[in-house]
């Protein structure tokens, strides 16, 4: 099952971190971006820290464990995901959800070897249930 971009999706933003969150939790955008708003400062477009978007999907509903981070995305895609697993991958300075060896951010949705970052280096990785 692959895994698609959130419904409500705005492109213009910083908002890799909450596209990610709401595409693991299977969440409307607005409904992720309405959480992380309560707690930011008025002018704040949607970056997020690491630490931010493990609580986030906790405080949502979902249950999130770290996993090996190694290789490029599209190595790390095939090598270190299980069928129906579903990740949030922080890869450079960017989040992007993998289901499948399909990976999904605010720009697109493509399999892994295909998407735009699948030579970035994957930094940290956590499994999403």
């Amino acid at each position: 099952m692959k895994i698609d971009q959130p419904n409500g999706l705005v492109t213009d933003r910083p908002n890799c971190g909450v596209v990610a969150v709401a595409a693991t939790l299977d969440l409307d955008y607005d409904v992720v971006f309405a959480h992380f708003r309560k707690s930011k400062p008025h002018q704040w477009r949607g970056r997020l820290q690491n630490r931010e978007v493990v609580a986030a999907v906790t405080a949502l509903g979902g249950k999130i464990k770290p996993v090996p981070a190694t290789r490029s995305l599209k190595g790390w895609a095939e090598w270190n995901t299980v069928k129906g697993g579903t990740y949030i991958v922080h890869v450079g300075d960017h989040f992007v959800a993998v289901r499948d060896q399909h990976v999904v951010d605010q720009v697109e949705a493509a399999p892994a070897a295909e998407h735009w970052a699948a030579n970035k280096r994957v930094l940290h990785a956590w499994k999403v249930n």
